[in-house]
């Protein structure tokens, strides 16, 4: 079994989404074990303009899935050793190049930088610095004061006004960010 590599969480790049990392080399042709955020794991090896967080493109090609992830060749990677190089680099994908969201959803990075509003009073309450899966649901790591304060990202607790580009936190959020201060 290869030794899996996690990075501790994908660097943020300005107008880019991290679609996954490479886990692990596989075999000795250069193919590598993927770890794919989205939803689909296999759609990884369908977006054009994959790259690194230098900005090197990343063409995966004879993705497939396998037990600890997908399976894939990477475009001019032919050993194991130049695969083993790549453990840990992550897989940006240019926001430019996604779909349109579907009617009634969002995609979670492009919350990134918003400001969280206060739904009883409109007052600033912080802004969000990122959001994660936990796996049970979205959580937003919203900053206020220096502190960070995670709020699940579900309606008890915030909902999404796309028009006016904000975060509206209800009042059962207080109680979160009342335990957090």
């Amino acid at each position: 079994m290869p030794a899996l590599t996690r990075p501790r969480a994908p660097v943020a790049k300005p107008g880019f989404l991290c679609l996954g990392y490479v886990r692990a080399p596989h075999g000795l042709k250069g193919e590598v074990i993927i770890k794919s955020f989205t939803a689909d794991p296999l759609a990884v090896g369908r977006y054009v303009g994959l790259q690194t967080l230098a900005g090197q493109p990343v063409v995966l090609t004879q993705v497939r899935p396998h037990k600890l992830g997908l399976l894939a060749r990477v475009e001019g990677v032919t050993a194991r050793t130049a695969a083993e190089a790549l453990v840990g680099t992550a897989l940006y994908l240019p926001v430019t190049a996604l779909p349109p969201a579907a009617p009634g959803e969002i995609y979670l990075a492009s919350l990134t930088g918003l400001e969280v509003r206060w739904a009883a009073t409109g007052l600033a309450l912080g802004q969000v610095d990122r959001v994660f899966d936990n796996g049970a649901q979205a959580v937003v790591v919203v900053v206020l004061v220096g502190q960070e304060v995670l709020i699940p990202l579900v309606a008890d607790y915030l909902t999404y006004d796309a028009a006016a580009g904000v975060l509206w936190a209800t009042p059962a959020a207080q109680e979160l960010v009342d335990l957090a201060v």
